[in-house]
């Protein structure tokens, strides 16, 4: 009987582990223009390399958010998505207070808002972030806010105001990025 326990753990746990490899969410479909994703708000996430993008973006955007794109091969900007040295899933929030003509459809990207990243690894995503960070300094590039948490990163346009970027990194619970 001792040899049930253990059996009866991993039957119970099995569920959990097989739901993270289901292949239905949007971001793994290839388009070649972003579709826009319900902005349905849905239980809060925990970032990390098993959640979406997507689902870690509309827990972020919360009401501030008017759509929410998954990333695909053919539409992401930065080229970054499933490449050896890029993220394995993105997705972008459109904030409604934001200039439309700022976020091209398709090819979204933190002008429209925000962008979640998801790294392998925390250190990849604070590299990126303070890759990111070195190239904006100064403002030349304009200016954008990054915070990290469990290999997941969050670029918020720094067209937002300040208190607004606080407030979407409240929903993500991330570190702030500064450049190395």
């Amino acid at each position: 009987m001792k040899h049930t326990r253990p059996i009866l753990a991993l039957a119970a746990i099995a569920p959990l582990l097989l739901a993270g490899c289901g292949g239905g969410g949007s971001a793994s479909t290839a388009s070649s223009s972003a579709a826009p994703a319900s902005s349905t708000a849905s239980p809060t996430p925990t970032p990390s390399a098993a959640a979406t993008a997507l689902d870690i973006a509309k827990t972020v955007g919360g009401s501030d958010v008017s759509t929410t794109y998954a990333l695909t091969e053919d539409n992401d900007a930065n080229n970054l998505l499933g490449r050896s040295n890029g993220y394995s899933s993105a997705a972008v929030g459109v904030i409604a207070s934001l200039d439309a003509s700022q976020c091209d459809a398709a090819k979204p990207g933190v002008d429209c808002g925000f962008t979640i990243e998801v790294w392998p690894n925390d250190a990849a995503a604070i590299q990126r972030g303070q890759h990111i960070q070195s190239m904006k300094t100064g403002g030349a590039l304009g200016t954008e806010y990054d915070y990290v948490k469990g290999g997941v990163l969050l670029r918020v346009s720094g067209e937002v105001k300040p208190s607004q970027a606080t407030q979407l990194n409240g929903r993500f619970g991330g570190q702030q990025v500064t450049k190395a």
